[in-house]
């Protein structure tokens, strides 16, 4: 965003919200933007300081561990439909996970080197997630729909590519959803092996309001791993958020998920919601949106 572009919101609150694997970039761009307003204030910079308050994201991937166990755990707990059995779950646990996690080890965050961390994605990927997104007919983003699921619809696409919206917005390219050039370059580091916990846990602790938040039938970053990812973020609160259970969440009196909040971090479980909240359950999306964004905790209406 440039506030030379668009000088009527320098005074404006502003937040990242972001989902899945912008659970990895999210962090890192509200660290940086941190980071640089102490520089501006500073004067060590010239530029516009941005009032960054608050970081929002649903069923983020940002600790491999904790994914890869939580494929395991959703698959046989989720309250839609088992995708493997009791005893299948124990051999992954047993065998798949433990050679999974020994591999993830060797890529440490920052510092692993591109080829363990490679390695530790195709192991993990092998072992765990391929066999288990293979045992049925299942939309791994929505468990509750089979695999050639057509919704969320990608009707959006269209609307950001008209010209005039482009221009309106100043795009200086054209969007694309998933690039594949892009992807190729992030697999060829092994970057979804790395853990970004660290950099979340810098943001939490710098006390920009913090939204965790996962639809509870998406199995690729289910709410399982989620939670336990929340439950490791390291700040004054990490104590008493670890051991705080979830409560109900409603909107306008319909119980529409489970929510815990300790200081500026929440976390909370969307029910009847795939990977895409915002488009399952929009009337959740816009209450925590704007809670957020208005400098609140995350309360029941």
């Amino acid at each position: 965003m440039s506030l030379q572009a668009f000088p009527e919101y320098k005074s404006r609150d502003f937040g990242i919200w972001t989902e899945s694997y912008g659970a990895y970039y999210g962090p890192g761009f509200v660290d940086y933007v941190l980071k640089q307003n102490l520089a501006v204030r500073q004067g060590n910079i010239s530029g516009e300081e941005i009032n960054l308050v608050a970081l929002g994201v649903n069923n983020g991937y940002t600790n491999a561990p904790d994914v890869y166990k939580s494929y395991i755990d959703y698959a046989l707990v989720n309250p839609y439909r088992p995708l493997i059995t009791p005893d299948q779950a124990a051999e992954y646990y047993a065998d798949s996970y433990a050679t999974c996690l020994s591999a993830l080890k060797e890529c440490p965050s920052p510092t692993g080197g591109d080829a363990a961390c490679i390695a530790a994605s195709v192991i993990c990927a092998e072992l765990i997630e391929s066999p288990i997104a293979s045992t049925g007919n299942f939309d791994v983003y929505d468990v509750r729909a089979l695999s050639n699921d057509p919704n969320p619809p990608k009707t959006y696409s269209n609307y950001i590519l008209r010209p005039d919206i482009v221009k309106s917005i100043g795009a200086r390219s054209l969007y694309q959803e998933c690039p594949t050039t892009s992807s190729a370059l992030f697999s060829a580091t092994g970057d979804d092996s790395r853990s970004y916990l660290q950099q979340l846990s810098d943001v939490v602790g710098s006390g920009v309001r913090t939204l965790m938040w996962a639809g509870d039938a998406d199995w690729i970053c289910n709410w399982l791993g989620y939670k336990e990812t929340a439950n490791k973020v390291s700040y004054s609160g990490h104590d008493e958020c670890a051991a705080k259970v979830l409560v109900e969440y409603t909107v306008n009196g319909t119980q529409k998920g489970t929510y815990k909040t300790v200081n500026n971090l929440s976390y909370l479980r969307v029910f009847e919601a795939g990977h895409e909240v915002p488009f399952y359950q929009p009337e959740v999306a816009l209450q925590v949106f704007k809670q957020t964004m208005q400098g609140k905790t995350i309360i029941p209406t």
